[in-house]
């Protein structure tokens, strides 16, 4: 929850929507063990579920490991209507399960990831359907430090237009 990418998101979504940042279970102070990828679909299910209680719709945005559990998570569940992932780490997990995600999604790189490289996410970004956006914020690696303003910027502009054209299309 205090890295730098996910306390910038946190920064730039908090002006004008409302947010909610966990850790999973095993992180930091949560209890439980770490779930191998699994047991995490089950936190980013409750966090949905807590925060769709107070605002109805919502976006999943996650940071690393947190964009590939919170898009994976977020995709089937009918209350998530946007999905934004910063620095999808395709070198360690596969991504191809976006190839099945039609809702709104935006992955945002940095051109010096060594952990989500642009060359692997755009062969990814290839096989999903639309609506879709990539940004790739030049010098940045996979820590983002200090451009971690562009990448939260391009996820909250992404999710406004995102929730914009939900709330036009009721």
């Amino acid at each position: 929850m205090q890295n730098n990418v996910v306390q910038a998101l946190v920064e730039e979504l908090g002006q004008g929507h409302a947010t909610l940042r966990f850790n999973f279970r095993g992180t930091g102070r949560s209890s439980g063990k770490h779930g191998d990828g699994i047991g995490e679909l089950e936190d980013v299910a409750a966090a949905v579920d807590l925060i769709a209680r107070s605002v109805g719709r919502v976006s999943v945005a996650g940071y690393s490991f947190g964009a590939a559990v919170g898009m994976r998570a977020g995709m089937d569940d009918p209350r998530v209507v946007a999905l934004a992932g910063v620095a999808l780490p395709v070198s360690m997990m596969d991504g191809t399960f976006l190839a099945r995600c039609t809702k709104p999604k935006i992955l945002v790189a940095g051109d010096a990831d060594e952990i989500g490289p642009v060359t692997v996410l755009e062969r990814i970004f290839g096989t999903i359907p639309e609506p879709r956006e990539m940004r790739v914020v030049p010098g940045a690696d996979h820590f983002f430090l200090g451009l971690e303003s562009e990448a939260a910027r391009a996820v909250s502009e992404f999710l406004g237009r995102s929730m914009a054209r939900v709330r036009t299309a009721r």
